[in-house]
């Protein structure tokens, strides 16, 4: 009983207080000026440490007690600075692309991306391990008339080798996906072991091998291996190359840096 008439008198003081609050807001019962007010002869404004100090509020006066307030606090901001709540300047974006080449390391998962690039941006898919050997008389032949028949939107699965004039002049993206070797070697041996299993092909990845057979020449795994450090080098020549210095270049190196740039294609 004790307890509960203790928590009904300090209820009733938080009205009153309430009460008395809402009075003087309205104007109905003075304000006690805080001694420590900007002004005050025995204050020092708002710079005053201890004991409290007021900040002026609209067209109020409120007191904070034992507070360290910096100097200026309650002016008005610079016009030069935008205040929160405010809109600055917007920060200017990348153009969406419309024409991209994926390449990276073998094992990397870039038909993948180049699959979903291409769904997000309403785009062809150009696969090219599906134009035939690259070192063939005709492949260049072929990549012109896949190029010509995407259209306006197309995404180029894989570095156009012997036919890198008909692809990068056109494109305004580079996408590079330089993982490392430890995140391209779980990957292709993920899928190898899926695929085993499976017995479904996917992208270039087409081999059912077991896995006592991965070490064989022609195997993704052993080519994601020996490729790995060329790669790496090819990628970084690549992106500094005069030939792609007017598009956009990206170059990640974890699947999450990809799936981030990813989502932010919108058409």
């Amino acid at each position: 009983m004790r307890g509960r008439g203790r928590a009904r008198r300090a209820l009733r003081g938080i009205d009153e207080q309430v009460a008395k609050a809402e009075k003087a807001i309205a104007g109905q019962t003075p304000v006690k000026r805080n001694r420590f007010e900007a002004g005050d002869p025995d204050g020092g404004g708002a710079e005053r440490t201890g004991g409290g100090a007021v900040v002026s509020v609209g067209d109020r006066q409120v007191g904070l007690l034992h507070a360290k307030l910096p100097a200026g606090f309650g002016e008005p901001a610079p016009r030069d600075v935008p205040s929160m709540g405010m809109t600055a300047r917007p920060v200017p974006t990348r153009p969406i692309p419309e024409r991209v080449v994926v390449v990276g390391c073998a094992g990397s998962g870039k038909t993948t991306l180049a699959r979903e690039v291409a769904a997000r941006l309403d785009a062809r898919h150009i696969e090219r391990d599906a134009l035939g050997d690259d070192e063939a008389p005709g492949f260049a032949a072929l990549v012109a008339a896949a190029v010509e028949a995407a259209g306006r939107r197309w995404v180029f699965d894989g570095a156009p080798y012997n036919a890198e004039a008909l692809v990068y002049p056109h494109a305004d993206a580079l996408v590079a996906l330089d993982y490392p070797r430890r995140v391209v070697w779980r990957r292709v041996v993920a899928r190898s072991l899926r695929l085993w299993l499976t017995r479904r092909g996917d992208g270039a990845h087409t081999s059912a091998s077991p896995p006592w057979r991965w070490w064989a020449p022609t195997h993704p795994v052993r080519w994601a291996a020996q490729t790995h450090a060329a790669r790496h080098a090819e990628i970084a020549a690549l992106l500094a190359r005069p030939e792609v210095a007017h598009i956009q270049r990206f170059r990640f190196t974890s699947p999450r840096q990809a799936a981030t740039w990813l989502t932010s294609l919108h058409r």
